[in-house]
């Protein structure tokens, strides 16, 4: 009895092992194959490299601007601008778009997407994501944050070029507080 049932039990488990190979190779050939040569491993571990500024979401840009911005490190706020102004005039940006967003932006940091390619259900597309909307009496400005590639790591995420030449507008539209 006892070597019948063992002649079974090898048998279930010779069928369970031909059973398990014959789904892993089908599984197999159902994977796409890649399509382009593999990243070298520097190039690879380069750009798996998280941004040390922590602009990997829109959220996170726009919370490391404002803490910049809140500690008066004007250089560091610059690092989170796609501009091409440098030194002394990209502080200054900054410095104009931090008052601009305390004074006239009224939203919630939570509303921006805290996801590498954004909010891709809005109708801005994957690589833009809406901060606000700054009323103006010249005219309304949205203040946007682009995904943007800059060399070879992962891209990051930057209040847009476009919001930021509404800032000279709207900072000189700013009531002085008392």
């Amino acid at each position: 009895m006892r070597s019948r049932k063992s002649k079974i039990l090898t048998r279930v488990l010779t069928l369970a092992l031909i059973f398990g190979w014959i789904l892993r190779e089908s599984t197999q050939a159902q994977l796409p194959k890649p399509t382009s040569a593999p990243t070298p491993p520097v190039e690879a571990a380069k750009a798996a490299e998280p941004d040390p500024l922590g602009r990997g979401t829109a959220r996170s840009t726009a919370t490391g601007f404002l803490r910049a911005i809140q500690r008066e490190n004007y250089e560091r706020a610059g690092e989170y601008l796609d501009s091409r102004r440098k030194g002394v005039e990209l502080q200054e940006l900054a410095q104009k778009l931090g008052v601009v967003l305390d004074r006239k932006l009224s939203t919630r940091l939570n509303t921006l997407s805290d996801k590498p390619d954004g909010n891709l259900d809005d109708s801005y597309g994957p690589s833009r994501d809406l901060l606000g909307v700054i009323p103006s009496a010249s005219g309304d400005a949205e203040i946007f944050l682009d995904r943007v590639q800059r060399g070879k790591g992962r891209p990051v995420w930057l209040f847009s070029s476009e919001s930021l030449q509404e800032v000279r507008r709207l900072y000189d539209e700013v009531e002085p507080i008392w």
